[in-house]
């Protein structure tokens, strides 16, 4: 970011943001989202990597705590859902629906998945604890 949108300054300085975001009568705290912040007017402008990090702790509350990472596994690795069918003998629909859908996958199905593309299944499927601080929650 070289230039303030809001009122033109060039003086822009990146740091690490912290928000909350109210979502079904709950207060999620989302941090460590990389921003620049004009010098000038205190506008904040989110990077293309911290609204991704936005979107996937939203994903990770909603989920309870369950952190799917396989698109992300996958795409490291150079491989496509299609690819990831044809090593699990499972249909594109099926791998579409397990990298986008936490509530259809069985323990089974995730140690499978991990052998599969040879990574611990820690890696591709984590776990994190959400955290209840004074009525709002923290992914920690």
């Amino acid at each position: 970011m070289n230039q303030c949108v809001q009122c033109g300054s060039a003086s822009m300085i990146k740091f690490m943001d912290t928000i909350e975001h109210e979502e079904n009568g709950k207060v999620y705290v989302i941090e460590g989202i990389e921003a620049f912040k004009c010098e000038s007017c205190d506008e904040v402008y989110y990077t293309a990597e911290g609204s991704k990090h936005i979107d996937k702790q939203l994903v990770i509350f909603r989920a309870e705590g369950f952190d799917n990472s396989l698109h992300d596994v996958a795409k490291q690795k150079g491989l496509t859902q299609k690819d990831l069918g044809l090593m699990l003998d499972l249909s594109h629909q099926r791998v579409s629906q397990i990298m986008n859908d936490t509530s259809t996958l069985d323990v089974k199905t995730m140690i499978k998945i991990a052998n599969t593309i040879n990574e611990p299944v820690d890696k591709v499927f984590k776990f994190k604890r959400i955290e209840n601080r004074d009525n709002k929650y923290y992914i920690v």
